[in-house]
């Protein structure tokens, strides 16, 4: 069994790679989220109420573009790891022509190819990861955007209540020291409106912190896992005209951070189109389970070998 360079990867490493990609997602979430704070200190400021249901539904389309970037991104960068290390080690070529016309070379096969039928196999692997990533973002992206917005709009809600209640005590204080709260209560609106801000603003940075790493999460460990599924199924020849297989292995991050769960599935191998069980639970690769506790903050990866 050859170990594959690229697809074979540490969790450090991976988990390395993606806390750079995250930093790079991360300003266009934070930006959604100052929005969506100086709208609702704007409203409160004009009526003295905030729709919290109607505010956090008309931000919908932005989640919904910016979840697909990330998961577009993301995919563009885990999704074909598989593939550059079969082109390295079999001369099998996923895109050749791109590659030609790209770098201006004529590209030619280093090894005789056993099976005949390998050009239209591989521009199928192609053409099928390309319709499946475009339904996962498409789906996933609806999905994570839908719950985003119910989040969001009780995140809001919850944002009138502390400002409320802060207002409410600076005004008792205020009486209490004996001082006029003429002005104060005339610029009541503006005062919770500001309040308002001040709670969101608060809140944007790991708001938008969880969303960015949640997502790029699950956009990479479900495209290396469809990745694999796919040449799996394909039944490559190697140039030892042996049909390249595919096996995956669960890989945490073996240190004090790891849940006890995680450590102890460390190691697991399975079948490319087998489950691991982690956590309680049946899954493909991490964090594409259904229980929340296995996928929020998970750093574990799917180690793939051919």
């Amino acid at each position: 069994m050859t170990t594959l360079n690229l697809s074979e990867q540490s969790a450090r490493q991976l988990d390395i790679e993606k806390r750079k990609l995250e930093a790079r997602l991360l300003p266009d979430i934070k930006r959604i989220f100052r929005n969506i704070s100086t709208d609702a200190s704007n409203l409160y400021k004009a009526t003295g109420s905030l729709p919290a249901r109607e505010l956090a539904s008309n931000y919908n389309p932005d989640f919904i573009k910016g979840i697909r970037d990330i998961y577009r991104t993301t995919i563009k960068k885990f999704g074909f790891q598989i593939r550059k290390d079969i082109e390295k080690k079999h001369g099998l070529f996923f895109d050749t022509e791109y590659k030609s016309n790209l770098l201006g070379l004529e590209l030619k096969r280093s090894v005789e190819i056993i099976d005949q039928n390998v050009d239209e196999k591989l521009e199928a692997i192609n053409n099928q990861f390309a319709t499946d990533a475009t339904l996962f973002i498409a789906n996933q992206s609806e999905e994570q955007a839908a719950f985003i917005e119910d989040t969001n709009s009780k995140m809001l809600e919850s944002a009138v209540i502390a400002a409320t209640l802060k207002y409410n005590n600076d005004l008792q204080k205020i009486r209490q020291d004996g001082e006029s709260d003429l002005i104060f209560t005339r610029n009541r609106n503006s005062i919770i409106a500001s309040n308002i801000k001040k709670e969101l603003d608060n809140k944007a940075e790991s708001r938008s912190q969880v969303i960015v790493d949640n997502n790029v999460g699950v956009a990479e460990s479900w495209s290396r896992s469809r990745e694999a599924e796919l040449i799996n199924d394909a039944a490559l020849v190697s140039v030892t005209q042996a049909v390249i297989k595919v096996t995956k292995k669960w890989v945490s991050i073996l240190d004090s951070k790891v849940r006890t769960d995680h450590a102890i599935a460390d190691g697991q191998e399975v079948g490319v189109n087998d489950f691991f069980f982690v956590g309680g639970e049946s899954l493909k690769a991490p964090r594409l389970g259904q229980i929340p506790e296995n996928n929020i903050n998970c750093r574990c990866v799917a180690s793939y070998k051919v």
